[in-house]
């Protein structure tokens, strides 16, 4: 195990959702190392993504690499360069990704540049990641948790079990969690998209879905222009709803300022768990309960009914995409009108005792 006050070497991450599960061990790694150098895959999105964690007062001890996974020589040249200004204790391998689908390049190739200019550092990761007998030391992690209590009981494993057992709270920063403070511009949100095709609910359900809530919501639909213009074309005319679009630091901050959320299987619903916003998000090719906690707000439709399921492939292997394209919207609906009546409840109560408190 490293001193305390050397840096630390966090990878790799690939998406938003998984960078923000890790997010409570980069905090807490944060406030006790002198730097902490975060490897992502290289993309402006995911990039922009980092600066809108709210990591203060330890924000300028993050630094962010991205991997060479393209730009030629010149490129990878440029990486090596970076890695070999920096002299990390440790090289901490998270185990976002499921033991069937872990990285063998990410631990050979992190293993290789600890050798070259790292020598003094330990590379440590789970006993089920590929190729972990390359690692200095090896954790047996619980794969089977979600995400974020998967990255946390890791980070314990590591550091002790004197740190606390639940993650600590994470936050978006200011500009988008005072969001959260303000009067809600939106009764639903929907966010319709998603990484990968076997992700995302056939967009021609949605017409249906919003002629089956309540006509006196406020609706907004956030994504991008290939999901906006579809949808456009083929939802109800006569329900004011507004498409919007823009950097993700402003589509969290439309999240951000909704009552209700519709999502799919995305980092959106890690967002609603940091936000605290109730959401639905819609599954088929995962179960649920290997990627979320199912008691904190964010409920899930999934529906179990073929045998391929749950798959967790990349891309879908049967004719089309059963398991997403058999989920009828009267469900999906349901379960919006399930959780806006649990906020509603919770609202009322609390109003109630703001006024027991005042009298």
């Amino acid at each position: 195990m490293n001193r305390a006050g050397s840096s630390v070497v966090f990878g790799v991450f690939k998406g938003m959702g998984d960078l923000l599960c890790a997010a409570p061990a980069l905090q807490w790694e944060l406030a006790r190392a002198s730097a902490v150098h975060l490897l992502i895959f290289p993309g402006a999105t995911l990039r922009a993504f980092c600066d809108l964690i709210d990591f203060s007062p330890h924000q300028n001890k993050l630094h962010v690499h991205a991997i060479p996974v393209s730009g030629g020589f010149a490129r990878f040249k440029e990486f090596l360069v970076e890695m070999r200004q920096i002299a990390p204790g440790m090289v901490w391998i998270s185990p976002h990704a499921p033991a069937a689908d872990s990285s063998w390049k990410n631990p050979l190739a992190l293993r290789a540049l600890q050798l070259f200019f790292w020598p003094a550092a330990r590379v440590v990761g789970a006993t089920s990641e590929r190729l972990a007998f390359l690692f200095h030391q090896r954790l047996a992690v619980d794969r089977s948790l979600p995400l974020r209590e998967r990255e946390w009981s890791a980070y314990r494993l590591l550091r002790g079990t004197d740190l606390p057992a639940v993650p600590p709270t994470i936050r978006f920063v200011p500009a988008i969690d005072d969001r959260r403070h303000e009067p809600p511009r939106y009764d639903l949100v929907i966010h319709p998209g998603a990484n990968a095709k076997n992700r995302s609910w056939p967009l021609s359900k949605y017409p249906d879905l919003v002629n089956d809530l309540p006509r006196s919501w406020r609706i907004a639909v956030l994504g991008l222009p290939s999901d906006l213009a579809p949808l456009q074309e083929t939802m109800p005319a006569d329900r004011g709803i507004e498409y919007i679009r823009g950097t993700i630091g402003d589509s969290i901050a439309t999240l951000a300022s909704a009552r209700l959320l519709l999502i799919m299987d995305s980092g959106n619903m890690h967002f609603a768990q940091v936000l605290g916003i109730p959401a639905v998000a819609v599954f088929g090719y995962t179960d649920p309960a290997d990627i979320i906690d199912l008691s904190g707000c964010v409920d899930a439709v999934y529906e179990p009914r073929f045998p391929c399921q749950p798959c967790r492939k990349a891309i879908c292997s049967q004719p089309e995409i059963y398991c997403l394209n058999s989920v009828e919207p009267d469900v999906v609906a349901e379960k919006l009108k399930t959780q806006w009546a649990r906020l509603t409840k919770a609202l009322k109560a609390h109003a109630e005792l703001i006024d027991i408190s005042r009298t």
